[in-house]
């Protein structure tokens, strides 16, 4: 309904003007003056009204927008607001979590805790007033502990037992005053939760100079005597007294390490008697070590086989059968044993164990050494390779025996004998040009330079090398422990040497000291019916060791190459194929037998022996030479020069480099 207004009946109820009743009024302004003369007043005062309006319309809608602005403004605040609370809710929640498996992680550490902690030394006041108070000498304590660890190659270890990073685990505790600390509340648990020895002692004078007692928990004391003028000789006796008592184990290795064969195993035979099966074989593998040191490598093998009766899983002792394997010359059983190490060293150490240097890179050293028996030289040097990237033993002087003793020889085999020479001078300084070294090192360099001879075909060079060893054997320069590897090692590559020069006297001379369940010393003996034209005795003991080592390549590598010295090269072949069977990666089958197929004018198949054989020995001068003869027979003269350009940037013998020079002269 419309409601009219006082002032004009042409007012709508909605403010506005009337369209009915401004139609009527113009209607009526048309007829009359009047009329008209209003209707035009009440028009401009509708304009004015309207025109407010639209004002105030327009006013409004600013106040809505900016009262939308301050709104979507606040919601904005509080988002953030919320945002930030949660933050900081989230931030507490996980400052918390931190804080609980802080604790979490002490308790378990307190627990688990088997360390050795040096408290602060009782001194008499005169050697205090010297600056040797005793926190100092409970600190020069626990740096020679560290140093005897430090020169300490480890056997066997378990959890609980003793500790590779001794230093880590051993720390000097002096009382603290003050308010409740972290490392207070860390010692509370360690003392409550965990099995800690307390090591305490007191230095006193005497008549006959100083005396030092060292008690560690409830073992009895250690007492050493010396002069005052020789504090030093007296704590390092203190030191290896408490290393002995708290650590038997590991103080065993240290004894064996320094050449205390008797008095190690002296120690050893009780602990093999007593407590836990692991432990026991523990104690024998240590002895079994001793043993292995000692020279002694086949009694070694029998108490380390021990141990693996009583723990099947015992990485250790694997690997100190492997030594005696080695050293005894049983290539097939050295790599079970070899593989087994590998196999089972999650088994027998634990995870702390197995991210120590030395321990944590065992496996590694054991699998370089497996895969050369299996004929897999490259992956032999890669193995090497990154046994020493990852910081090898830890320990200098093993290290540097490795490196002599296996890596080198390992690289030689592998036909790679520039990194060989490289390797070779670098880690002894060595070189026939200079003597600058222990007879030690000239010893372990002699060594790996016989068997790089050897590779390297300088037959001279091996057997000279060999000689030096015997006179410093003789001389007593040599160890019992390498003097067993070289008799397996070098004696028969100087019995083979001597065969390519004609001296077959010399070398039965050399086996006749070998035994016969050496393998490499059979294949030697192999080789001397070879140069006596015995064919019957050459496959005899060929024969003997591939039946006897079928996993390994070498007996059937050699026979084939000696069928095909003798120009059967049918059966040479056979042999070569045998050995690539047993062991694809060995290139020197696959070299030879391309020989052999080029003997036989197939160098159209010969190519491909020596292209596969080239994946594993890319840098063998030798291969490269009779690839390049091969691609000649077979008319590829240009593929046969870069062949040739490649050989002649390699190491070669003096035979194949005047073959070299003959092809690229007659053929160039």
């Amino acid at each position: 309904m419309v409601e009219e207004t006082e002032d004009s009946g042409m007012t709508s109820a909605r403010g506005g003007p009337d369209p009915s009743a401004m139609a009527f009024a113009l209607g009526a302004a048309a007829q009359n003056a009047s009329v008209a003369a209003e209707a035009q007043s009440y028009l401009k005062e509708q304009t004015r009204l309207a025109r407010i309006q639209a004002a105030r319309l327009e006013a409004e809608e600013r106040i809505i927008d900016e009262q939308q602005l301050l709104e979507l403004s606040h919601l904005r605040m509080r988002r953030f607001s919320d945002w930030s609370k949660m933050a900081l809710e989230i931030a507490a929640g996980l400052f918390l979590l931190a804080l609980v498996g802080g604790f979490g992680v002490m308790v378990w550490n307190a627990a688990n805790d088997r360390a050795l902690v040096v408290d602060a030394f009782s001194v008499p006041p005169d050697v205090a007033a010297r600056g040797l108070t005793g926190s100092v000498v409970a600190s020069e304590l626990l740096d020679r502990l560290g140093q005897m660890e430090a020169q300490t190659e480890p056997t066997a270890q378990s959890e609980g037992t003793y500790r590779l990073d001794l230093a880590d685990n051993v720390r000097i505790e002096i009382p603290e005053t003050g308010g409740l600390s972290l490392g207070e509340i860390d010692r509370y648990l360690r003392e409550k939760l965990g099995n800690e020895t307390h090591v305490r002692g007191e230095i006193v004078r005497t008549q006959a100079g100083l005396t030092m007692f060292v008690r560690a928990s409830a073992e009895p004391g250690l007492r050493a005597d010396g002069s005052e003028n020789d504090l030093a000789g007296l704590i390092a006796k203190s030191a290896e007294n408490l290393f002995a008592q708290s650590e038997p184990l590991r103080y065993c290795d240290y004894l064996t390490d320094n050449a205390h064969f008797d008095d190690a195993i002296r120690r050893l035979r009780p602990m093999t008697l007593a407590g836990t099966a692991f432990h026991r074989a523990e104690a024998l593998t240590n002895w079994a070590e001793a043993l292995d040191f000692s020279g002694h490598a086949r009694e070694a093998r029998n108490v380390a086989v021990e141990a693996v009766h009583l723990i099947p899983y015992a990485s250790f002792a694997w690997a100190v059968i492997s030594d005696a394997d080695n050293e005894l010359g049983w290539e097939e059983d050295a790599q079970h044993s070899e593989f087994e190490m590998v196999r089972t060293a999650h088994q027998a150490w634990s995870a702390d164990d197995l991210r120590t240097i030395s321990i944590g890179n065992y496996p590694k050293f054991m699998l370089a050494r497996a895969t050369s028996h299996r004929g897999d030289m490259q992956a032999s040097a890669q193995a090497w390779a990154l046994f020493y990237a990852a910081g090898a033993n830890g320990i200098p002087e093993a290290d540097t025996h490795a490196a002599l003793i296996e890596y080198a020889p390992a690289l030689a085999k592998a036909h790679e004998l520039d990194l060989a020479r490289q390797l070779m001078q670098t880690a002894s300084g060595y070189s026939d040009a200079s003597n600058a070294v222990g007879d030690s090192m000239k010893v372990r360099a002699s060594y790996a330079q016989a068997i790089f001879d050897f590779y390297a075909s300088d037959w001279a060079g091996v057997i000279g090398k060999s000689r030096q060893l015997d006179a410093a054997e003789l001389a007593g320069q040599v160890s019992p422990y390498i003097s067993v590897w070289r008799k397996v090692n070098v004696w028969p590559l100087a019995a083979i040497a001597l065969t390519r020069l004609g001296d077959i006297p010399g070398a039965e001379q050399i086996v006749a000291k070998t035994g016969t369940d050496c393998d490499p010393c059979v294949r030697a003996r192999g080789w001397i019916a070879v140069a006596k034209g015995d064919w019957p005795a050459a496959a005899y003991w060929f024969g003997t060791v591939a039946a006897r080592s079928p996993s390994v390549p070498f007996a059937d590598t050699d026979w084939g190459e000696a069928l095909m010295r003798k120009g059967d090269l049918d059966s040479a072949i056979a042999k070569f194929r045998l050995a690539n069977a047993i062991s694809p990666h060995f290139a020197d089958p696959l070299e030879m037998w391309g020989e052999a197929l080029t003997a036989k004018n197939r160098s159209d198949l010969a190519l491909a022996k020596f292209a596969e054989a080239d994946k594993y020995a890319p840098n063998w001068g030798r291969l490269h030479l009779k690839w390049g003869e091969a691609l000649l027979w077979a008319g590829k003269r240009d593929d046969a020069q870069k062949q040739f350009a490649l050989a002649a940037g390699l190491d070669l013998s003096a035979v194949d480099q005047s073959q070299l020079a003959r092809m690229r002269n007659s053929h160039g």
